[in-house]
């Protein structure tokens, strides 16, 4: 069973963004698929304050993710075990943040690079997680779909229901192409739902990552950013 229905446009969790006002404002525009701001397994596990102030739910939300972000995999299961008390329709863990103080953290991207390890990682938020578990990468080469293929593979072994897919390298960040192609691959090699993200501003560009990816959803990330009517659109 597919985690969105075809053609769900999905708003990204967004460290600094995606709090309750944030999401309020995007669903009023025809948001229905939004996430918690990304939270550090570390600061959850250690009940950081204001993380958990990030995992509030507004009681006219009907569906919202919550997105993990680490690298220690005993610190992911006590930040899995406290999501548990929370109610979410799915936990997502992310493995394809570029930022520094992620990545020095052996988290994110980092960690999607290396996929042994997010592989340990990823089994550990299955085994003990009570909502569904989904995925985002980013692709790790950008003209051999190989390496993306083989993290996506084990993923999709180890349980994941969805895979949303960042068509950049690591070291592009945010700018520059998205490279359809990989996303494609990766959608023609699974047998779950694969999401496709990046470079989304508009409706024409959502339309376009749609096309040469055929997934059949979108993650928007930058693209809502002060701009809520992108849903509308």
């Amino acid at each position: 069973m597919s985690i969105y229905p075809p053609g769900s446009v999905i708003l990204a969790p967004l460290s600094g963004y995606t709090d309750l006002p944030y999401r309020r404002s995007a669903r009023r525009f025809g948001c229905r698929y939004a996430f918690t701001e990304m939270i550090d397994a570390c600061s959850l596990a250690y009940n950081n304050d204001k993380t958990g102030g990030m995992l509030r739910r507004g009681p006219d939300e009907d569906w919202l993710g919550v997105q993990l972000v680490g690298g220690k995999a005993d610190k992911i299961g006590d930040a899995v075990d406290v999501l548990n008390r929370y109610e979410f329709d799915v936990l997502d863990f992310n493995l394809g943040c570029p930022v520094a103080k992620v990545a020095k953290k052996f988290a994110g991207a980092a960690l999607g690079a290396s996929p042994d390890d997010a592989i340990r990682a990823f089994d550990t938020i299955v085994s003990r997680s009570r909502f569904p578990v989904t995925a985002k990468i980013r692709i790790l080469h950008e003209t051999d779909p190989e390496p993306t293929l083989y993290l996506v593979r084990r993923l999709e072994q180890s349980g994941a229901r969805a895979i949303t897919v960042h068509g950049r390298v690591r070291s592009a960040f945010y700018s520059g192409p998205v490279f359809f192609d990989i996303i494609r691959a990766v959608r023609e090699t699974l047998n779950i739902q694969v999401i496709a993200n990046g470079g989304v501003m508009d409706a024409a560009s959502c339309g376009e990552l749609q096309r040469e990816t055929g997934c059949d959803g979108i993650m928007v990330a930058r693209g809502a950013m002060g701009n809520p009517w992108l849903f509308r659109e």
